[in-house]
């Protein structure tokens, strides 16, 4: 029961009056549509990452009590529980335009029942709201047995955005203005530029995606031709193909390899030829090494890493080895090459 309404918003009260029931069936339900969003941002997170989509978060959140009331009393819905299709709800915040065709197939290929609401198509003049791709959708066929039988009915919307459209969410989600006609003229005008540049930004950070992916299919083609691939000046990509082509059958660490780009001297690394021959200079001793203890030559990148250890005693000062390698630095010095 409920004693002390002054504490309690208006329309949390008025339900509760007139209809006691919609408020027990949500908190019945409620375990239920959070199961539901978190099924559905695990099925979407799993494919996005197969699908090697680069996304900055996937995450899901259950409609707080307070929050539904108050869409059905403002929406003065008549069955709360059709007309409130969000309960449930997933947001995927991706990274690049270009990707939203594989998030979109993800949707359509996993689940059903599908309604699409993309606001995109519904631009309209002077409307500074944020943009984003909605989807109302079910679990499909492939989540089959007895753990979904419960969520199979319940409907979940799943919000598709870029970081920048979700940057301008939660910007717009913060102004006084909710709509335009509130909006004075001056304003307006200001919030429509700030709009129009964080699309500009998206198109732009798409284009440049494709620049460096361009680039380097470019320096991957150069392969074929040794010598002129090691006459490509060093930078991150350059030297990520390199290690890449060096050690074909190992990976790498992106985190690594930045370390190992900001600790070489590029005065005296100018070219991936520089690189090389300090690589094949410690060819001998690296090998003796990785005999020894195997565990530290897990990546390409290890392995360049600790060449340049091997011969460069500025370079092995700055970077953070360990003792252990600082030690087989010294105890195999003989075994490098001259003159490579």
């Amino acid at each position: 029961m409920i004693k002390d309404e002054s504490y309690i918003d208006p329309e949390v009260v008025t339900v509760w009056r007139d209809d006691p029931e919609t408020i027990r069936k949500f908190l019945m339900q409620a375990p239920l549509y959070k199961e539901l969003s978190a099924e559905i941002s695990y099925i979407l997170e799993k494919k996005a990452m197969e699908a090697n989509i680069e996304f900055s978060i996937i995450s899901h959140r259950l409609k707080t009590l307070k929050s539904f009331i108050e869409k059905i009393y403002r929406n003065k819905c008549e069955n709360p529980f059709k007309e409130v299709t969000d309960i449930a709800g997933v947001r995927i915040v991706y990274l690049y335009q270009s990707q939203f065709d594989m998030i979109k197939e993800i949707i359509y290929s996993e689940f059903q029942d599908i309604k699409e609401d993309d606001k995109h198509k519904a631009k309209e003049i002077n409307r500074f709201g944020y943009d984003d791709v909605q989807y109302l959708v079910k679990l499909g066929p492939k989540s089959s047995g007895v753990r979904y039988d419960a969520l199979k009915g319940l409907t979940c919307e799943i919000q598709v955005r870029t970081v920048l459209e979700d940057a301008w969410a939660i910007y717009s989600h913060h102004l006084s203005y909710k709509r335009e006609s509130e909006t004075p003229p001056q304003i307006l005008r200001r919030l429509n530029r700030f709009k129009a540049t964080f699309e500009s930004m998206d198109e732009d950070y798409d284009r440049l995606r494709k620049e460096i992916e361009s680039y380097r299919d470019e320096l991957r083609y150069k392969q074929k031709d040794e010598k002129l691939f090691l006459e490509q000046p060093i930078n991150f990509d350059s030297l990520k193909v390199y290690t890449e082509s060096k050690f074909p059958d190992l990976g790498i660490s992106e985190r690594w390899q930045q370390r190992l780009l900001s600790d070489l001297n590029l005065n005296k690394y100018k070219y991936l030829r520089d690189i090389d021959n300090g690589v094949e200079a410690a060819s001998e001793a690296v090998k003796a090494y990785k005999e020894k203890a195997p565990e530290f030559f897990k990546t390409g990148t290890a392995n360049v890493t600790k060449a340049l250890g091997f011969i460069d005693k500025d370079f092995r000062n700055k970077h953070p080895f360990s003792k252990q390698t600082l030690i087989a630095f010294r105890d195999l010095e003989h075994l490098l090459k001259e003159n490579v």
